[in-house]
């Protein structure tokens, strides 16, 4: 709808930009999830938790 406008005004121009950004960003959050749930991952937290588990440990 807006890619019409991408050789427009100023106004549309960035407005295309940041349209086409944030779709780049969703896919990436979309493939990101899918191998999460392929590889059965704990997710962006393990590490996190794993740091915790270990300082309250008294391992660090």
């Amino acid at each position: 709808m807006i890619s019409k406008h991408k050789g427009g005004n100023v106004n549309f121009r960035a407005s295309y930009i940041f349209s086409a950004n944030d779709v780049i960003a969703n896919i990436g959050v979309i493939i990101s999830r899918v191998i999460v749930l392929w590889t059965g991952s704990q997710g962006p937290t393990w590490s996190s938790a794993s740091s915790s588990q270990q300082l309250s440990s008294g391992a660090a």
